[in-house]
């Protein structure tokens, strides 16, 4: 199908009809992940899938909205703008020009309502190590299962290295 393979269709869902095995030998059932923010996505996810990764959903929104709205041991994988940066003026500059569209997307604007935030660049974490750690432990406090870190603004590949050295500390 996404290699420009012949779909079969039944009926009003489509329904994938793959030409061989869909899982891995020795693996288990691959995770089903939903975007999902406002109330009626959470319940079907909750319902149907293994979890969520809400984007710009921070700490207040994932402890108030998204985690009373899904079944214990649903994943929660909080989807955080993060960058380790020695000059956060002007990482938070970029990060502001690469954001601002969020806020004009109904399901987003909701969600940053939620949060107390005027602007997505608000919940991005920039700074130092500890500045960023401090904030990616506030989504675990949440509620937060997992942390996706998307590095927004990033103006070196030295920021990428000391990011990624940052996360890749938690839990070691």
């Amino acid at each position: 199908m996404f290699a420009g393979e012949a779909v079969d269709f039944d009926g009003e869902t489509v329904r994938a009809h793959p030409p061989g095995p869909s899982t891995v030998a020795g693996g288990g059932n691959i995770p089903i992940i939903v975007a999902a923010m406002g109330p009626q996505a959470l319940r079907v996810t909750g319902e149907l899938a293994d979890g969520t990764p809400p984007f710009l959903a921070g700490p207040r929104a994932l402890s108030e909205e998204i985690v009373p709205a899904l079944p214990a041991g649903k994943r929660i994988i909080a989807a955080v703008p993060a960058i380790v940066t020695d000059d956060p003026d002007a990482v938070r500059a970029l990060a502001v020009e690469q954001m601002g569209f969020y806020a004009q997307i109904p399901s987003y604007r909701r969600i940053l309502d939620v949060e107390g935030v005027g602007h997505p660049a608000d919940l991005a974490l920039i700074g130092d190590e500890k500045t960023v750690l401090d904030g990616l432990q506030r989504y675990y406090d949440a509620g937060a299962t997992d942390v996706l870190v998307s590095q927004t603004g990033i103006r070196s590949s030295e920021e990428r290295l000391r990011t990624w050295e940052v996360v890749s500390s938690i839990g070691s």
